[in-house]
């Protein structure tokens, strides 16, 4: 450990801020969007509504003509920031104050990057430190170039390694989300609230911050490679474990499972933001310091591309590849005729009312034999099995990752 050199401590004290931003606009996000939110028109309980069902689509009667309408129960309003009744709503009216949270923040973020701009300076030419000399750390190569460093292994072992935890740490983010209004929110709808569902969201904020300063400052202790070795060390059965505690919560309704998926979702977002704070210490310890920007950011910026694409994406299709797969299964307990009149389609429909969001599990729920087990829990462990493939796979390129030889040795290679 080289004491004077706080590589980790400097570089998540500086990332940090991406996880603190997060923080500060989740409740600024959550105010705007309670202010600025006008309830959907309500045309009254689902026995009190004459509807009917064409083309898998509900419509009423409102204003003396047919208009579409959706029947929202108890854990579709419990995402909503004020309390409505359960009923029938008329698809296209009311707003959820989106568009106006955006707004503010983005004419927030404008002039704040706009007055910043205008304090940063570049040190004077020459200018140090008091005190400071240059060191080689560890006894790594100093000061390899972003051209010297796109010829070693390393650097596409980091690069590949990163654009796996981008994918894995952006995906958890999205699937937690959801698990928790479509499992946690379904069986605990006295404890997972609006309020609730707006607390974890500020809690990921938070999770990330304190990953990205916390574990960064660790690795200046254990080392950097020590330190990626347990993010996916440890993050891979940490994912493996979230689809447990939703089977649990579905079949014993209770605090534990509920504080379980909390608790693990919280570690598991700190490790995503620790190895990206990580990552600038680490890229110095493995290339060097001179060109140390140039080198990260070619490490992360393809990265953060590829994986901040590809992650949802990938989530979303296998997410609904399972709930496809789900309600197509719910559908053959169904009588076929109860179907029809009940979506106004035929099973082979399916997809297309799935698209439509006419077609769910709950309304599905709601038709189903007696007994029938909810397979919404389920719906979410292919996604989560895969991040945690993606874990595993970081692990093993981390591993790949060696201390590069001194720079005169580099050279008679080449």
């Amino acid at each position: 450990i080289n004491a004077e050199y706080m590589g980790g401590l400097a570089g998540g004290m500086c990332i940090c801020g991406f996880g603190g931003g997060g923080l500060v606009f989740t409740l600024f996000k959550e105010y705007i969007m309670k202010f600025s939110f006008v309830a959907p028109q309500y045309l009254g309980t689902v026995s009190e509504v004459i509807t009917k069902v064409e083309g898998g689509h509900r419509y009423a009667q409102w204003n003396e003509k047919w208009v579409e309408v959706v029947v929202a129960g108890a854990s579709d309003l419990a995402k909503l920031p004020i309390k409505l009744p359960e009923g029938v709503y008329v698809v296209g009216t009311g707003s959820n104050g989106a568009s106006s949270a955006f707004m503010g923040m983005g004419g927030i973020i404008c002039a704040w990057m706009l007055a910043s701009s205008l304090l940063i300076r570049t040190p004077a030419p020459g200018w140090q430190p008091v005190g400071w000399s240059p060191t080689t750390t560890n006894g790594v190569v100093s000061g390899l170039t972003p051209q010297e460093a796109l010829k070693t292994p390393q650097f596409w072992l980091m690069a590949a390694m990163m654009t796996v935890n981008v994918t894995a740490g952006v995906g958890v983010i999205g699937v937690a989300k959801n698990m928790l209004s479509d499992v946690f929110g379904t069986t605990l709808p006295h404890i997972v609230t609006g309020a609730f569902a707006a607390n974890f969201v500020m809690m990921v904020s938070v999770a990330n911050l304190a990953g990205r300063l916390g574990w960064a400052t660790a690795s200046d202790f254990i080392g950097r490679r020590a330190t990626f070795a347990l993010f996916f060390g440890v993050g891979a059965p940490l994912y493996a474990s979230i689809p447990y505690w939703a089977s649990w919560v579905s079949t014993e309704p209770s605090y534990l499972p509920l504080m379980a998926f909390y608790g693990t979702s919280m570690i598991a977002i700190s490790i995503y933001g620790g190895a990206i704070a990580t990552l600038p210490a680490y890229t110095g310890d493995i290339f060097g310091q001179a060109h140390l920007a140039t080198i990260y950011g070619r490490i992360l910026g393809p990265a953060w591309v590829v994986g901040g694409l590809l992650g949802p994406s990938a989530i979303s299709a296998l997410s609904d590849s399972a709930l496809t797969s789900a309600i197509t299964d719910l559908a053959r307990t169904l009588d076929p005729q109860l179907f029809l009149n009940t979506f106004g389609a035929t099973t082979e429909a399916i997809p297309e009312l799935i698209k439509s969001k006419a077609l769910t599990i709950p309304r599905m729920m709601e038709i189903a034999p007696t007994g029938t087990l909810d397979p919404t829990p389920y719906v979410y462990n292919t996604p989560m099995m895969a991040l945690c493939g993606l874990q595993a796979t970081a692990f093993l390129l981390n591993a790949g990752v060696k201390p590069l030889p001194n720079k005169k040795e580099l050279d008679q290679k080449s």
